[in-house]
This record gives structure tokens, sequence and C-alpha cells, in this order.
């Protein structure tokens, strides 16, 4: 998930360092200048600099539709973020993961089995398909968009699998986004300590930058804690994806048999 490629192929498609500089420095010093005002705005406000860092890209929305900027936003967003949570993943040290003892874990996968079977008894209450129960439950438990990608390459060939994957990417997409900015009040509300605010971060949210935000705008120790039960989650992806798999393989001739991993 964390590749350094997003960034390698940001210089390789046009050949040249100062080609990709000159398409994207604008975005990028957006990027600079909207962190550096989080972290003033934080440190003189007491209020944490995820929150604001959020709020101010609310407020800097606009600028993405400026042909100008959007590329370095674009750039930042699918390279450096990414990379910039691999290392904050790295500050996780092996001490802190045992003293988080084995109750984060276990309401994870507990959770993540609560979700499949939810999944398959929605879908055969509403006469769905069971790839299609499969596909959302999969994406709603593992990490949203790229688990729903993951999954569908492992189904069996179908008529509408494109319009499903869709539907799929865009309802986790738009509740992930949603669940970033309510659920840290949520959690103030029901009056969670930093662990348990970050198991509920880590838990339920889709994407691990929504989570990493959603975190951090209650304390470090709720956004270490985010963290890591996000990426144990992802983490999960590869034995789900191959149980699915298994299963799919298991329901389909021999000759329409989908393959047991996606080759990616």
């Amino acid at each position: 998930m964390f590749k350094l490629t997003s960034i390698k192929s940001g210089f390789a498609e046009n050949g040249s360092i100062r080609t990709t500089i000159s398409r994207n420095y604008r975005g990028i010093l957006v990027c600079i200048f909207g962190g550096m005002a989080s972290m003033w705005l934080s440190e003189h406000y007491a209020t944490p600099v995820m929150l604001i860092a959020l709020l101010l890209g609310l407020a800097m929305n606009f600028l993405n539709d400026d042909v100008r900027i959007r590329p370095g936003i674009l750039w930042v967003a699918k390279g450096l973020l990414r990379i910039g949570v691999g290392l904050l993943g790295l500050r996780i040290l092996f001490t802190q993961i045992v003293a988080e003892g084995i109750a984060g874990p276990a309401i994870v996968i507990t959770a993540m089995l609560m979700t499949f079977l939810t999944g398959a008894l929605i879908a055969k209450l509403m006469n769905l398909n069971s790839s299609f129960a499969r596909l959302s439950a999969g994406s709603v438990a593992v990490c949203g968009v790229s688990a729903a990608i993951a999954i569908s390459a492992v189904l069996p060939k179908r008529k509408n699998a494109d319009n499903e994957l869709a539907v799929v990417i865009i309802t986790v997409t738009v509740l992930s986004t949603l669940a970033m900015i309510i659920y840290p009040i949520i959690a103030k509300q029901l009056a969670f300590d930093d662990t348990a605010a970050g198991i509920f971060m880590g838990g339920s949210i889709h994407d691990v930058a929504q989570v990493v935000g959603a975190g951090f705008s209650i304390s470090e120790t709720a956004g270490d804690t985010a963290t890591y039960i996000k990426l144990m989650r992802v983490a999960l992806l590869l034995p789900i994806v191959l149980i699915i798999g298994l299963l799919s393989r298991g329901e389909t001739d021999l000759a329409d048999r989908p393959p047991l991993l996606p080759g990616f």
C-alpha cells in the first residue's frame, strides 16, 4: 500500500525531475503552507494539528479546481501522503504493541468476522448474489477501495461485476469521509479514552489516511492506536482475499474459475 513507485512514476511520466517539479510545484507549495499553518494554529490555540489541517483542507478545497494547482496536490496525496503514513507506522514500537494487549486485535478480528456474516445475511434478505455480498462486506471490513479491487479480481465473472464494484467504491469512499469527520465527535460524546477512541477509529474507518486524520484529531495516543489497528486490518487483506478466492473457485466451473490471488 505504501509504495515508492507512486512517487517515482510522477518523475518518470514526463521523463525528468525538472518537468515534474515545474508541473507540480504550485500544488506542493499549497500543501506545505497548509501544513505549516496547521502546526502554527495548533500550537497557538491548543487544538490537535490534524483537526486544524482537516478544517483548512476543507476551506481550501476550491484550489483543487485550479488546473495549475491540482496536479501537485494529487502528487502529494498519492505519493508523499502514503509514505508519510508508512513512516508513521514505524513509530509504533513493538513495546507499544505489547502494551496494547490482545484486546484491540481481538475486537478487530471479531468485528471483521461479524461484518462478513452481516453482509451475507443482508444479501440473502435482499436477494443479492453472494459475490456482491463478499465484495461489499470485504471492502467494509478491511480497507475500503483497495480491498474492493483486490476482492473483485478473485470473484467469478458475472454480468454486472463492474457496476457492483463501482457502487461499492463510491459508497465506502463517501461513508469513510463522513466517518473521519463524525467519529471523533461520537468518541468524545461517548467519553472514550484515547486508546478506546483509537481502536474505534482504526477498526471502523476505511482509508488509512482518514484513520490517521481522525485519530490524531483527538490525541497522539489515539492516533498511534488508530494507525496500529488500521494497519492490522490491512495486513489481514491477503488471507481474506485468499479465502474468498478459494470459496469462489469452489462455486464455479473449472474453465471459468477466477485466479486464486490477483496478480497485483
